[in-house]
């Protein structure tokens, strides 16, 4: 199956689908979206372009085989010229040693021949590309909050900030498009455009799941144990923590783990390795938490670009949203939300979880934690409700709406919590008019 990707938009989650959709040694090749593509919805952004695999040699309509043979080796040619560009895109610049090998992998393929043609790349380079940018991903989340701050802001123009937009937009995530424009974020560039130049980004807070309190209660062991999605040494563990309260979901999984450990026929867990990256067996025990638990994490500025944050651009590109413009710098936006993930570091910080630490650091933190000390910290964390009440619940449209307020605050000299109205396009902006606690470094 073809798949349309789009070098003013790339994201990882487009190598994601790249990575599912291609492998193996069939040839991948590129070409311009035809208006059938069009019409079936495979590409409708500007600078788009559509690689497709092929086994054999008879996919052109050029009328002789000249012009069949220059017009596959530029489709070869197209492919890997594409594919440089965007993988090279989620790469910093800091990461040499990852960039150094894409460019080799490059000059491998510009050698490799097939029936004449040369620069062939196939699917087993698609799962080599993918490998190298989820290391550098995974290097730059588990980089200390701070020097991944230091990385973003090394990583953007300030020049280009100047000129661009801001908006408070609205779409329908669920259905990806403007039908009942529900879901709010702040987004800079312009509206319906993919052009380079009037390129922006979104500025959100994104809710983080490990930053949910955790009940082992009757009803969640109940549901675990009815579950095909964990191991009999989890549930034997979620029963001897029955009846415990935890602040956050890693004080929870550093107990889960423990007691897992403890088991005789268990596979013993690195306590530190999982927590950096959860294996989806723990990420669903999350999930059902939330579910269980009514709690769905908190917000936090410490996620700078997520998914979520890749597929709302993408539908402000796309012209899919509803748009309210405001009256701020783009660079305002930048430097409210690195405020914000340094206090959010703060916060982690005196937890005792989060990347910011080290796992020493987090375990000298925690022998001194009582759990009185533990909750009142994560009731200063904002968490996600979607019909939210008082200053430490939020939904998008609320957070969005305070993020625009401090940064309007911010210019204006003013304290972050002076009331500033935010205008939106539609009445579904449900939370806009409502505000959400944002750290005032100023404050006393």
């Amino acid at each position: 199956m073809p798949l349309s990707i789009n070098t003013n938009s790339f994201s990882f989650q487009d190598l994601d689908n790249l990575k599912d959709q291609f492998s193996g040694s069939q040839e991948i090749r590129a070409r311009e979206p035809s208006l059938l593509d069009r019409i079936r919805g495979l590409s409708s952004e500007k600078g788009s372009t559509i690689l497709y695999q092929k086994s054999g040699i008879s996919d052109t309509q050029a009328s002789t085989i000249s012009n069949k043979f220059h017009e596959r080796q530029h489709k070869y040619d197209k492919a890997c010229q594409s594919m440089k560009k965007n993988v090279l895109s989620l790469i910093p610049k800091e990461h040499k040693d990852i960039r150094s090998k894409i460019d080799n992998l490059f000059q491998d393929i510009n050698l490799r021949s097939s029936g004449g043609h040369y620069n062939v790349m196939n699917g087993d380079d698609i799962q080599y590309l993918h490998k190298l940018a989820t290391d550098s991903k995974s290097r730059v989340e588990n980089m200390p909050v701070n020097e991944r701050l230091q990385l973003d802001i090394r990583n953007f123009n300030k020049s280009s900030l100047s000129s661009l937009p801001v908006y408070f937009a609205n779409t329908n995530s669920q259905f990806k498009s403007g039908f009942l424009p529900y879901h709010g974020f702040i987004a800079t560039g312009t509206p319906g455009s993919t052009s380079a130049e009037k390129s922006g980004r979104t500025y959100k807070l994104s809710r983080d799941i490990m930053l949910s309190s955790v009940n082992v209660s009757n009803d969640l062991i109940s549901k675990a144990m009815k579950s095909n999605s964990f191991n009999d040494s989890t549930k034997t563990a979620l029963e001897q923590l029955k009846g415990k309260t935890y602040a956050t979901a890693e004080h929870f999984l550093k107990d889960l783990f423990k007691a897992i450990n403890q088991q005789p026929n268990s596979t013993t867990i690195n306590i530190d390795q999982e927590l950096s990256n959860l294996s989806k067996e723990f990420k669903n025990l999350l999930s059902l938490n939330s579910k269980v638990n009514k709690d769905s994490g908190a917000y936090s500025a410490g996620r700078l670009q997520t998914t979520s944050s890749h597929r709302d651009f993408e539908l402000f590109q796309q012209g899919k949203t509803s748009n309210s413009k405001i009256n701020i710098k783009a660079i305002t936006l930048q430097e409210v939300m690195q405020e914000q993930a340094m206090y959010q570091r703060y916060l982690e910080d005196q937890l005792g979880i989060g990347k910011a630490a080290t796992a020493d650091e987090k375990r000298q933190t925690l022998s001194n934690m009582t759990k009185e000390r533990a909750s009142d910290l994560a009731n200063k964390l904002v968490k996600h409700k979607r019909f939210s009440t008082g200053e430490f619940q939020s939904n998008c449209n609320k957070s969005a709406a305070s993020l625009a307020q401090t940064a309007i605050n911010k210019e204006q000299g003013n304290s972050y919590r002076t009331p500033q109205h935010i205008e939106t396009a539609t009445v579904l902006s449900i939370g806009s008019k409502d505000r959400m606690h944002f750290h005032d470094p100023l404050s006393q």
